[in-house]
């Protein structure tokens, strides 16, 4: 926001941090089944820690340009997917089969309290002292996790920790297992559209809302409306469990699309503002929780 208003220039930020998405999770999940676990998350973390703590010292030093911007976002864009991939992987290995399902959503409601309900007005107060404040306070506890994991001392390694074959074969292989998997084909289509759809309004919402936006909200003001996207899926974690139970993960999954997105096209076509105590809902509760 302080750089630029250009919509194109913030959704360019919103793709670096996202694309690692699409080139990293394949050789991400590759290296979760050859490397161990633990000491991988820590890694990443720790990357992704580095990488925010030298932007806020560039922050607080010389003037920034959305080009660096676009670097830190990819690599902790690419931390994010490393964590992800070896932390699901891992949680069986903790939990057992027994309990996954009940200890993901758990997990996943959590995520949504503190990262996404507690973590943007923190954010907005945070930008408020300074530009590099968030950026230190985020590496902080990249680092801090990274220092826990490290700790530890339980090793949990992956499966094909001989690595026989090449990683080429193995992404190979994953792509064509989901493929030729009616299920899996159909739910990878649907997740990729649905997070197209999302993310295009999200990365630009900040120009929406923020003055001298339409909705006029102070940062501060922004953070407390991007924690109402927790809401919903706090909500929906926690009645996961419950709904796999009465109707089933398939129509659970495909259900928990629709209603999120339902509206959205009659508000791209109006000219009136959404207002601020109508939120644009929490994208992808159940999806998460379920899967």
């Amino acid at each position: 926001m302080n750089l630029s208003r250009t919509p194109g220039a913030v959704a360019g930020v919103g793709l670096a941090a996202t694309l690692p998405q699409l080139l990293v999770a394949l050789p991400a999940g590759v290296a979760t089944d050859r490397a161990e676990r633990r000491r991988m998350m820590a890694g990443a973390a720790t990357l992704g820690g580095a990488a925010l703590a030298t932007l806020a010292v560039l922050l607080g030093a010389v003037s920034v340009d959305l080009a660096v911007l676009d670097v830190v976002a990819f690599v902790v864009g690419s931390a994010q997917v490393l964590i992800a991939a070896s932390g699901s992987a891992l949680l069986p290995q903790v939990v057992g089969s027994d309990g996954l399902e009940g200890t993901n959503a758990w997990l996943f409601s959590m995520q949504h309290a503190v990262g996404s309900l507690g973590g943007p007005p923190l954010a907005g107060v945070l930008v408020a002292l300074g530009l590099g404040a968030p950026m230190w306070a985020a590496a902080s506890c990249y680092l801090l996790a990274a220092a826990v994991l490290t700790s530890s001392g339980v090793a949990f390694r992956g499966s094909d920790t001989k690595q026989v074959s090449s990683l080429r074969a193995d992404v190979a292989e994953g792509l064509k297992l989901v493929a030729g998997h009616r299920q899996l084909r159909a739910f990878t289509v649907l997740t990729a559209v649905a997070n197209v759809a999302s993310e295009s309004a999200v990365v630009v919402l900040v120009l929406y809302a923020v003055a001298p936006g339409p909705l006029g909200l102070s940062r501060v003001g922004y953070g407390l409306l991007l924690s109402c996207f927790a809401v919903g899926g706090i909500v929906g974690a926690g009645a996961t469990k419950r709904l796999v139970r009465r109707i089933g993960r398939g129509k659970l999954l495909a259900g928990s699309f629709s209603p999120s997105r339902s509206d959205w096209p009659a508000r791209a076509c109006s000219s009136t503002p959404t207002p601020p105590g109508r939120p644009w809902g929490s994208p992808g509760s159940a999806p998460g929780a379920t899967t």
